[in-house]
């Protein structure tokens, strides 16, 4: 079960008066029909989402389409006209079972729908890894990944996870997820 958690603030500018998650869409691999529960703050301000299904297995048999896996997110945001937003940074905690000379892989990216900046992430183990990890992808290290000037974007989040082997079993999951900016926040705002 993974969870991510995403939070309406500022870092730059004064958060503007009104912003508001209106809904959360959701598909892949990694997140069937089912096994995946948004939760949206009665206010609107934050959402946690729990995975069931992110994990991806290799080896002693495994089917191989269980090697990948992905989540695909799409968070619908309303916000006050004259502002623009990018999400700072997630972190992702998991578990890895990588024998010797296997390997597993994290990755992530982020973007608004309708634009091609993106911020993309990668994390590789190597075995033997047999441990709890936790990864931070700091999107805002990428400084064109803004939202439009209006008062509506949908953020698209992708998280993959991949696990190699050529024989023993392997796999990697992603447990959690967490949003947040600098400073605890979760969202950087700058006026246009």
């Amino acid at each position: 079960m993974a969870l991510l958690l995403l939070t309406i603030s500022s870092v730059f500018a004064q958060a503007p008066t009104f912003a508001n998650i209106q809904g959360i869409t959701y598909a892949g691999t990694g997140c069937s029909v089912g096994s995946l529960h948004p939760y949206i703050t009665p206010d609107r301000s934050a959402f946690h989402i729990e995975f069931h299904d992110l994990k991806a297995v290799d080896g002693n048999g495994q089917d191989t389409t269980a090697n990948r896996k992905n989540c695909q997110l799409s968070v619908q945001l309303n916000y006050q006209q004259g502002y623009q937003f990018r999400l700072a940074a997630v972190q992702y905690t998991g578990h890895l079972s990588v024998p010797t000379g296997q390997t597993a892989i994290e990755r992530s990216s982020y973007y608004f729908q309708g634009k091609t900046d993106t911020a993309a992430f990668e994390s590789d183990w190597n075995g033997p890894a047999y441990y709890d990890y936790t990864v931070t992808d700091v999107v805002s290290s990428n400084p064109n990944v803004w939202s439009d000037c209006s008062n509506t974007a949908n953020l698209e989040i992708n998280a993959e996870v991949r696990a190699s082997s050529n024989g023993p079993y392997t796999s990697i999951s992603v447990n959690s997820a967490t949003g947040f900016a600098l400073q605890a926040y979760q969202f950087e705002w700058r006026q246009c």
